[in-house]
């Protein structure tokens, strides 16, 4: 797990990559892609939490819950115009990249039954890499 990770990726890192690991559905050669999906999940679950302060305060102020909902997703511009709050369409944005990201590690039943655990029950063997490790690791033992 990267250092780099907020507290909300760790915990999304935490809950899914032993269960991943254990099904034979992530590898170590897989890390970038989870940690896009511990990110995602991450921002998803910050944003979603701004989100709810801004219906409470809305509703703190005397809003009916589904006029705070309207307000906190939809801006007015100066001119009249209505349209998606910035807020509403990074959360929409995040949750079309969750969605592409689940397909990757069989995260919903529909990409489940499209995914097949790994065989070899672990990481891909590549050919020669043990001998250029070992080599590496000879040479840095005699410095």
């Amino acid at each position: 797990m990267p250092k780099s990770m907020s507290k909300e990726e760790r915990k999304e890192w935490k809950r899914l990559a032993p269960e991943l690991e254990a099904l034979g559905l992530i590898s170590r050669i897989d890390r970038g892609m989870f940690v896009s999906w511990c990110r995602v999940c991450g921002l998803e679950e910050d944003l979603q939490r701004a989100w709810h302060a801004k219906v409470e305060r809305f509703i703190t102020d005397g809003l009916e819950y589904v006029e705070a909902i309207e307000k906190v997703a939809i801006d007015v511009t100066p001119s009249g115009y209505k349209q998606q709050s910035a807020l509403a369409g990074m959360l929409r944005s995040l949750r079309e990249e969750k969605a592409k990201l689940a397909a990757q590690f069989g995260l919903s039943p529909s990409a489940r039954s499209r995914v097949t655990a790994s065989n070899n029950g672990g990481q891909l063997g590549l050919p020669g890499v043990e001998d250029a490790v070992a080599d590496k690791l000879s040479r840095l033992r005699s410095i």
